[in-house]
């Protein structure tokens, strides 16, 4: 029996009856392992901002409009890390499951992130998402966009 009809048999029905193509599960393995490398260099840049005080030294700057600085930037660090646990959840595991919403997520998601990226290089030029992590993490996301839209792909997801 071959890996792809075990994997769909243990997938559930709806991948169960479909045929997966070979070379598009080839390319969904790789996004999945894009979407876990993206995330760890995400949460990478966070805890770098927070070692380097990018986002302590915020907080003071907005201490005058509302909580105090240091409530105000643990609410945004643990939101912020919720909502990126949420954003990469909703695109691993559609597309582990080989549905297209995982596709169309994670679209969507690495777009606007090499916009953030974009605009980050042109308004604060020396912080590129301060450094290394934030070079690799445009750099995945750029592949992870290249593979999802090779022809077939998005097609052979259900």
């Amino acid at each position: 029996m071959s890996e792809t009809i075990r994997r769909a048999e243990s997938q559930g029905s709806s991948a169960r009856n479909r045929q997966i193509d070979p070379e598009v599960d080839k390319h969904v393995r790789t996004l999945l392992t894009l979407t876990i490398v993206s995330g760890v260099l995400y949460l990478t840049t966070i805890l770098t901002n927070i070692v380097t005080g990018q986002i302590t030294h915020r907080a003071f700057e907005d201490a005058p409009f509302g909580a105090p600085p240091e409530s105000a930037y643990w609410v945004g660090a643990v939101v912020g890390l919720i909502l990126l646990v949420g954003m990469y959840l909703a695109v691993y595991i559609p597309l582990r499951k080989r549905l297209r919403e995982g596709w169309y997520a994670g679209a969507v998601f690495a777009t606007v992130g090499l916009i953030h990226a974009a605009l980050s290089a042109v308004v604060a030029p020396g912080n590129l998402l301060l450094g290394l992590p934030g070079i690799a993490l445009v750099v995945v996301n750029g592949i992870w966009l290249f593979i999802a839209f090779r022809p077939g792909v998005r097609e052979g997801l259900g």
